[in-house]
């Protein structure tokens, strides 16, 4: 329209085709079952285990997307009653989510049990590192679902057959907290 002022009208009538509609596929999510058997796979006797194990806790306890998750800090988590996470989501928007009792306590373990020596607070520091003791990438925490998806697999029980992803995590939960009886508003601000 800029370019040629001419065509307005033509280009107006373009721009007022309507888009082309069409099905909305089925959000996918992870059964209570499917989950439980995920998160009995990680060994919490092994340092890295027991990490994954409170990171796909937290990540399904709190409906996290990747990214809130791989920056969150030892300073966003306060485990006081009641026990809460806050996560800086997209748009700079900031949401206060209440957690689990057997989260709060898988927390406070591997909050007690992680040595950082990095030269800065240990309030600042992320809450999940790698092996370089770095912040998780997205491709980390995809890896880390990944593996334990594939044991998962071996399970008769576990009979996914949609790719799991992080996000799938996070519409397990929500479809759990409907399940269970919560008005859908509250979900949403969840």
């Amino acid at each position: 329209q800029k370019e040629f002022p001419e065509n307005l009208y033509e280009t107006q009538k373009i721009l007022a085709i309507p888009n082309k509609k069409c099905e909305k596929p089925l959000v996918s999510y992870l059964t209570g079952d499917e989950m439980r058997i995920i998160l009995s796979k990680p060994d919490s006797t092994k340092k890295d285990g027991f990490r994954d194990l409170v990171l796909l806790s937290v990540l399904y306890d709190t409906a996290a997307r990747v990214d809130e998750l791989i920056n969150l800090k030892v300073k966003d988590v306060r485990l006081m009653n009641p026990a809460v996470i806050t996560l800086h989501g997209k748009g700079r928007k900031v949401r206060q989510v209440p957690i689990m009792n057997n989260t709060k306590a898988l927390l406070d373990s591997y909050m007690n049990t992680r040595k950082i020596c990095t030269g800065m607070a240990d309030a600042e520091s992320f809450l999940f590192l790698n092996q370089k003791r770095q912040k998780l990438s997205r491709w980390g925490i995809s890896y880390i679902i990944n593996k334990y998806v594939e044991q998962a697999k071996m399970d008769t029980a576990f009979s996914v057959r949609f790719p799991i992803t992080p996000h799938i995590f996070r519409h397990a939960k929500s479809m759990h907290l409907l399940q269970s009886g919560v008005n859908l508003i509250y979900i949403r601000d969840f």
